[in-house]
């Protein structure tokens, strides 16, 4: 079976059909049909993961708080005192996820430089407030058990950054919705899901689904993120590279201080905006959509100014 066989069974074909990518599947089983997952020593001893990734991982804090140290082992200690959830990055160091990642990237037709893996680790009572990422996730439980409560977002559908109401970025000011103004949720909507997994629980997760989990045992998981570009992010990388071509849109707007610099730099400006409206209705979709699915680069937007 392939890695989306194992997640979700004899019900793969059901969740292609009715859920891929936006309602949410969770799809009870064995560990043991995660046959390569299950078999992995690292995922079996916090401290054998940190020494096959000893690099920086991320502390989550109950109340939203999120630091990052330099190397795995300063995690032990948070960890086993319950104080935080360890988040690590990377494991597609370990060949096993490497090839899951390239499988489910096959599978799905994305190209696999947006695929990644994370793990998550929790002693018991560790709770990761409300909150909804900008990602599409598919979280395995592989051990111990832990509640999730999730929901649709409403309010913002296919956010482009993360939500925490209690520790909110700067692209939410004040909590406010980033193009209309208005106030986003403090808290899980009503009528939201709720659901106990357990080691061999797959939870799909769309991209901005409000969430909240709290572990009952020591507690480890694993989710598949999947990350490409935004539909808009698509047109404006062609669009940037047509206009790059073009040695004027290609300088930096610094000499505004005369009055002739300042209107050469707004002339500029516009035959830029007159080109957009040109290349709008000649490049053709079909070849944005093959530019991106043949693409080597790495999504561009990053949350390290956040």
């Amino acid at each position: 079976m392939n890695i989306l066989q194992q997640m979700f069974g004899d019900q793969t074909e059901v969740f292609l059909d009715t859920c891929w990518p936006k309602r949410s599947y969770v799809a009870d089983g064995a560990m043991s049909r995660f046959t390569q997952l299950s078999a992995l020593e690292e995922f079996q001893d916090i401290r054998k993961l940190f020494n096959a990734l000893p690099g920086p991982v991320d502390l989550l804090f109950a109340g939203g708080k999120r630091i990052t140290v330099a190397r795995s082992a300063d995690a032990l200690a948070p960890y086993n005192d319950g104080a935080a959830m360890v988040y690590m990055k990377d494991l597609e160091a370990l060949p096993a996820i490497s090839l899951a990642c390239d499988e489910l990237a096959k599978i799905l037709d994305i190209p696999r430089h947006y695929v990644s893996c994370e793990a998550f680790a929790a002693n018991h009572g560790v709770e990761v407030a409300t909150h909804f990422d900008h990602e599409t996730n598919f979280m395995i439980q592989i051990k111990g058990e832990k509640t999730w409560r999730f929901a649709e977002n409403t309010s913002l559908p296919d956010p482009i950054y993360p939500f925490f109401p209690n520790n909110p970025n700067r692209f939410y000011q004040e909590g406010t919705h980033p193009y209309t103004g208005a106030k986003l949720p403090l808290t899980m909507p009503e009528g939201h899901e709720e659901r106990l997994v357990k080691p061999g629980t797959t939870t799909f997760m769309p991209r901005g689904y409000w969430h909240a989990t709290v572990a009952h045992e020591e507690s480890f998981s694993i989710g598949f993120v999947i990350n490409p570009p935004t539909v808009a992010d698509i047109i404006t990388y062609a669009l940037l590279d047509r206009l790059h071509g073009d040695e004027r849109l290609r300088a930096h707007p610094l000499d505004t201080l005369s009055e002739s610099a300042l209107q050469r730099i707004l002339g500029d400006i516009q035959s830029g905006l007159d080109e957009v409206a040109k290349l709008s209705r000649t490049l053709p979709a079909e070849a944005l959509l093959q530019r991106y699915k043949q693409s080597r680069k790495g999504n561009i937007r990053t949350l390290t100014s956040l």
